[in-house]
């Protein structure tokens, strides 16, 4: 299983994030947040897809692809380590 980290550095301000990569800064939209909320290093992309299904009352077939599409954006701009 492969954990999820965040690079660099964050910050939480007004319940938002902001990410600060290598020479990028990434302010969170709400739904971003909550997905980042659960990027901790210790969750694998199935943990943190069947917690916001379970919180959000939706289907993990229907979330999972934005989920990973999104962290794997991150991924491309060295925010997130998959």
């Amino acid at each position: 299983e492969i954990r999820l980290s965040l690079v660099g550095s964050e910050m939480c301000i007004r319940d938002r994030y902001i990410l600060v990569g290598p020479e990028r800064i990434f302010e969170a939209d709400g739904v971003a947040t909550e997905i980042l909320k659960r990027v901790d290093g210790r969750r694998t992309l199935d943990d943190i897809v069947a917690d916001l299904a379970a919180n959000f009352a939706a289907e993990i077939s229907v979330i999972r692809p934005d989920v990973e599409g999104f962290l794997s954006d991150l991924e491309e701009k060295q925010l997130v380590v998959l």
